[in-house]
């Protein structure tokens, strides 16, 4: 078949080409609800054989699709609806009827192996705040998915604003604040990034410890269990360093150990430092509550008091070190106020997008308690 023939054969309906028709007749499905966010459409086969066109055309029809916003695709694993732009002009329309903004939270932290009492306060802030501005929570659990697959994850069922909770991979961070809709950082640093961030002075909290050892004599009879090697473990070991290196000239930890950031990583480590190190450690500076209330736990069982022989601090204000017995000491974040920080930030920003970024850092303090 010569060019001119086929050429002929694809302009159909007015004038315009098949593959454009095609792409009009997909197009009114996903908005009609046929095909609804988030669902896979028809394989490239499978439309070939129902509008009776080749699979070139056919791919040159979600070609249009996809640069209009309404599909993407995921190697391997087929087409998607992303969001119809008729769901986006309806939005808010009609007698009576107010617009309900989705707030997505996208975090690598969702996952039981990282999720605990600290992210689930700052979550709870989230949502308080969310209920004033009427507002919704989508939540995208990634903590298994590829990191270069996270934009896929996100514009598979697309939210007005976005919540993004720390750590991540720098470069696909910023990624994916440049690619998405207004968004703020949440216990992550937004440097060199186009956007928001409420984060934890995590530097100071150490430094108010490394103050506490030295005020008690403790600066060379201290151990440390840390947690995973991430931005907020190295800026807390820094803060300690510069503060004990400040206020006594030297930084000799007896020993650093990882505890995972876990209760039971925390008592591992603990037995290990009971079973191989005599004497004791005066104190044991834990890098949150959880280690800090698994030590404590494995040191009472083997009948070490505390604090009168052994001294615990924790690290984040967990609502479970209040009740321990011994009370936990530890350095306290209101994690439910940088949740509600988090949306009243991103709510300026939607309300105003060319306010400059802003950078708010929460200074945590000191709770001396019945541990230390």
């Amino acid at each position: 078949m010569n060019a001119l023939k086929k050429r002929k054969i694809e302009r159909k309906n007015g004038g315009k080409f098949l593959y454009e028709s095609i792409a009009a007749t997909i197009r009114s499905s996903i908005e009609s609800g046929k095909y609804g966010v988030g669902s896979r459409l028809p394989s490239l086969d499978d439309f070939s054989s129902h509008f009776g066109a080749n699979r070139l055309t056919v791919r040159k029809a979600l070609t249009i699709l996809r640069e209009e916003g309404y599909i993407y695709s995921l190697p391997a694993q087929g087409t998607y609806v992303r969001q119809a732009m008729a769901e986006r002009k309806q939005e808010g329309t009609g007698a009576g009827q107010r617009k309900i903004r989705v707030v997505g939270l996208l975090s690598q932290v969702l996952v039981p192996a990282h999720f605990g009492p600290y992210h689930q306060e700052i979550i709870a802030g989230i949502n308080e705040a969310l209920l004033e501005y009427g507002a919704n929570l989508l939540t995208y659990a990634v903590g298994l998915i590829r990191p270069d697959q996270l934009i896929h994850v996100r514009d598979a069922v697309p939210a007005d604003a976005m919540i993004y909770m720390g750590p991540f991979d720098r470069v696909i961070l910023s990624q994916l604040v440049r690619s998405g809709p207004p968004s703020v950082l949440v216990d992550f640093d937004s440097r060199g990034l186009p956007c928001d961030s409420i984060c934890l002075d995590n530097e100071l909290g150490g430094m108010e410890v490394g103050r506490l050892l030295a005020a008690h004599g403790l600066a060379d009879d201290f151990a440390v269990i840390e947690g995973r090697p991430d931005d907020a473990c190295a800026a807390r070991m820094e803060g300690l360093r510069k503060s004990l290196e400040q206020e006594t000239g030297s930084y000799h930890p007896r020993v650093i150990a990882n505890g995972n950031y876990t209760k039971k990583g925390g008592r591992m480590v603990m037995q290990k430092i009971f079973d191989e190190m005599r004497p004791l450690p005066k104190a044991i500076f834990c890098l949150n509550d959880e280690m800090a209330i698994g030590a404590m736990d494995l040191l009472l069982e083997k009948g070490i008091r505390v604090p009168e022989d052994v001294r615990i601090i924790g690290f984040d204000g967990i609502e479970q070190g209040a009740i321990t017995r011994p009370r936990l000491s530890t350095v306290s974040i209101d994690m439910r106020q940088i949740g509600r920080l988090s949306v009243s930030t991103l709510f300026r920003r939607l309300s105003n997008p060319r306010v400059s970024a802003s950078r708010l850092l929460i200074s945590p303090k000191l709770l001396l308690r019945d541990s230390f």
